[in-house]
């Protein structure tokens, strides 16, 4: 029997995901839109996929539902049957949940994926859903979208590294259901990954995205320009720094080794499309507030902790806050 996902964001990430199984017939897949829930409902619910590298791989699908955020607000009864997966991939608020997903879900049939950025993302979930079986997920893609229902996948390259949080007491039964999450990504050909410490994969990625969506976000401009521009001496020191706090807390022989840090820039150099615009850099064109918290204020908060100094990191906060405030005062400046 088809397995049931709703996908809780509309935008790159959530899209794509959606739309490789959709397209497989893995899962019956609907969404859970925001800004973009009209354009969604105006297209017939139509959503198009685009390859970049492939032309020809590129495909149309249509949710067997599309939900509006604002719904969640209502005192309606949601008519449906509780959703066997909610993924939540709409961007990462840091300090709190998304409210009103529990109208979707039943503890006893529903795991909970988070497919956000950031660190120390998990609390507000587990408090504003206990009892809920969690799993965090790190998702590895090139994406971007590109209009309201139109998502480009640039390499095809799609990784989800996912590990469980909470098991709601209930830990065979969990891990039974994240393995069929992962048969159903093999059958949507998802390459995902079972992760024996999801924390680490956190502050991995936690490396690229605090260096490169910040710095792409406040200089407007994609990675081959931090690159290329003078400013990767700046980039290197931001990433050091995660580096080091991600060290004290994860311990010397757990985190990985500081060469690690060249490997990275080596992989954004040779394998991130120059056309390539981080998350982060759609948002400021886009005009939309980006995520800081949970990427960059829950970094501080985790440094202050562990008494590790990192300054250049938040000059980077201070920065974002400023670019945050002329998006949300366009009107006024």
């Amino acid at each position: 029997m088809s397995k049931s996902v709703l996908v809780v964001g509309a935008g790159g990430v959530g899209l794509v995901f959606a739309g490789l199984l959709a397209r497989s017939s893995a899962a019956t897949v609907s969404i859970h839109a925001r800004s973009n829930y009209q354009d969604i409902v105006a297209n017939n619910n139509q959503i198009s996929v685009k390859r970049r590298d492939i032309p020809t791989e590129s495909f149309v699908y249509t949710p067997h539902r599309v939900f509006s955020a604002a719904d969640d607000k209502l005192d309606t009864k949601y008519d449906g049957e509780p959703f066997d997966y909610v993924v939540v991939a709409a961007k990462s608020l840091g300090t709190t949940a998304l409210s009103g997903l529990d109208r979707y879900i039943d503890k006893s049939k529903t795991v909970m994926f988070l497919f956000q950025n950031g660190i120390e993302i998990e609390k507000p979930y587990l408090k504003a859903y206990p009892g809920v079986p969690l799993a965090s997920a790190v998702v590895k893609v090139s994406v971007s979208l590109t209009a309201p229902i139109e998502v480009t996948f640039f390499t095809g390259f799609l990784t989800v590294e996912y590990g469980v949080v909470s098991d709601g007491g209930a830990p065979d039964a969990v891990a039974q259901r994240v393995r069929e999450f992962g048969e159903m990504c093999d059958n949507a050909g998802i390459k995902h990954i079972p992760s024996p410490d999801i924390i680490k994969a956190r502050w991995e990625k936690l490396l690229w995205n605090g260096t490169f969506n910040t710095l792409c976000a406040i200089l407007d401009m994609p990675t081959i320009g931090i690159l290329e521009s003078g400013t990767e001496s700046l980039a290197r020191q931001v990433m050091a720094e995660i580096w080091e706090v991600a060290e004290k807390i994860l311990g010397p022989g757990k985190w990985l080794p500081r060469e690690h840090i060249e490997t990275v820039f080596e992989f954004t150099k040779d394998r991130v499309p120059p056309s390539f615009l981080p998350s982060t850099l759609q948002d400021v064109r886009r005009g939309t507030p980006i995520e800081i918290e949970a990427i960059v204020g829950n970094l501080i908060r985790a440094a202050e902790e562990v008494n590790v100094p990192v300054p250049t990191v938040k000059v980077i906060y201070a920065l974002l806050q400023g670019v945050n405030y002329r998006i949300t005062h366009k009107n006024q400046l």
